[in-house]
Formats: C-alpha cells, sequence, structure tokens
C-alpha cells in the first residue's frame, strides 16, 4: 500500500524516491516551503504545524495573552515587596477626585533612620565586622 503526499494528496510509491520526515511523507518535487515555495533539503527543511518551511518563513509562536491558572495563582499571591498595604479615600481636594483609592504600600513607608547603630547591624550582616569602619 503507497503512502499519500503531505503536499498534493496524491500517492507516493516508494520507487518515486519519497522524502520522509517528522511523519510526513512527501513527493521529491513537492518537497517545498509551503510559503515560498522553494525546493528543500532534510538539512533546509523546517517543520511547524504539521508542514515543512524553508528556515525564513518557518512560523514563529507569538505570546498569547491567556492567563492559566498557574498563573492567575501566581498574581493572586501575596509579594513579600509591597505587604502592609494601606487604602484609603481620598477627600473632595484630591488631584483623582474624591472617594479615588490611594495606597501606601512598603515603597512608600518610612524608613528607619540611618545611624551608625544601623549601619554597624549591616556591616555584621554583610561582612561579619562589629565596628563601622571607612576606607
Amino acid at each position: 500500500m503507497s503512502e499519500i503526499c503531505a503536499r498534493c494528496n496524491k500517492s507516493v510509491f516508494a520507487a518515486e524516491n519519497p522524502v520522509k520526515i517528522v511523519g510526513l511523507v512527501f513527493h521529491g518535487a513537492c518537497f517545498k516551503c509551503k510559503v515560498c515555495g522553494i525546493k528543500l533539503t532534510v538539512k533546509t527543511a523546517e517543520s511547524a504545524e504539521g508542514d515543512v518551511y524553508c528556515a525564513t518563513h518557518k512560523p514563529v509562536p507569538t505570546p498569547n495573552q491567556v492567563i492559566d491558572t498557574t498563573m492567575q495563582t501566581a498574581m493572586e499571591a501575596p509579594d513579600a515587596n509591597k505587604n502592609d498595604l494601606n487604602f484609603q479615600k481620598s477627600s473632595a481636594d484630591h488631584k483623582y477626585g474624591e472617594g479615588a483609592v490611594a495606597v501606601d504600600g512598603a515603597l512608600n513607608s518610612q524608613k528607619p533612620p540611618t545611624t551608625v547603630n544601623n549601619v554597624n547591624n549591616m556591616e555584621v550582616r554583610h561582612n561579619g565586622t562589629n565596628v563601622f569602619t571607612s576606607s
């Protein structure tokens, strides 16, 4: 029994020297790029979407905007950098109008003052020294 050519859908017989690549069978004359029709070899053929292409015309998968459940779960997970968010409704004199929600997060919160003791604690954590040293 003969196989069917993936390009012309006609029978391919063994005497016709069929080209077989990634489960597809082609006549020698039908083994061309789907887009531009350039003759391919097994080395130059690129397979994608159930067909063969030259390197120039091989389709590139484009990103889509479908959010799967794993991505949705990751997006809803609490972020360590944005903890302790404070939501407050604004007053009438706010630039976005009355009732706008203002968010005050860790990035805008007050930082501990930089004192010699805090600098010494940072050096102990990073360098293992107990006293501030200037270079």
